[in-house]
């Protein structure tokens, strides 16, 4: 079981490191197009630049769709990220945001591409839940019912991180991006999570059972994951 799982996550890594390469060739290609006045610089807020990536066929099949926005908005980040994905029967996608600060590149190509990295294998993940990609054992997406009292705040956010189809997709995105930064797994999801704090969205208690649920998910289902000596501090 342990080899055939090593197999499978091979090809999610392969996949996953072609659509990032191309999502990069994309960046640096639109980063000359609005240097050269080429590229809309006076955007609203919803307005991207929408590169449509064509067809992704392996493991998984998907359309993928890249959204391109330049914006001093996140000045202060450098860059922010947000992805969708969505399948049915006959159709499956992938729309990645990318809002970028324009004076901050190129330098912030490496740690985008980490971010990018998690987001696909995270969206992958999503796409093998349910519709057209589904497979055996994978659980299906979380109803709308739950994750709208979730929003609403009827439930704590912190359950969202926790959902049946959210775990595998948040442990085997940043396993990935752990994998590219060469770094242990719980310190990337650690490091994530501490990110959730300083925004108020999840505090220290709420961090420990996150920690707890993803790792006992990541020791069953990524055995060559890597970890830090600390590791087990959350498994109490």
């Amino acid at each position: 079981m342990e080899f055939k799982q090593l197999i499978i996550e091979g090809k999610y890594d392969s996949m996953t490191r072609k659509v990032a390469k191309d999502v990069m060739k994309q960046v640096r290609a639109t980063k000359k197009m609005y240097d050269m006045g080429l590229q809309k610089k006076d955007m609203k807020p919803d307005e991207y630049h929408v590169i449509d990536m064509g067809n992704y066929t392996g493991i998984v099949d998907f359309e993928f769709y890249l959204n391109i926005k330049r914006t001093d908005l996140v000045k202060s980040t450098k860059f922010g990220i947000q992805a969708f994905a969505s399948t049915d029967k006959t159709e499956a996608a992938i729309e990645l945001y990318l809002d970028i600060w324009p004076d901050s590149e190129p330098k912030i190509y490496n740690k985008l591409l980490s971010h990018i990295i998690d987001a696909i294998r995270h969206e992958l993940e999503h796409l093998t839940q349910s519709g057209m990609n589904k497979l055996p054992g994978k659980p299906r997406k979380t109803g709308s019912k739950i994750r709208d009292k979730i929003d609403s705040g009827e439930l704590p956010t912190f359950k969202y991180f926790t959902l049946k189809d959210e775990i595998p997709a948040m442990v085997r995105g940043m396993h990935k991006q752990a994998k590219h930064e060469k770094k242990p797994l719980d310190s990337v999801l650690l490091r994530y999570l501490n990110y959730q704090k300083s925004t108020g969205v999840i505090n220290d208690i709420e961090i420990k059972k996150i920690m707890k649920i993803w790792l006992e998910y990541a020791f069953k289902k990524l055995p060559k994951a890597k970890y830090s000596k600390d590791v087990e501090k959350w498994l109490k």
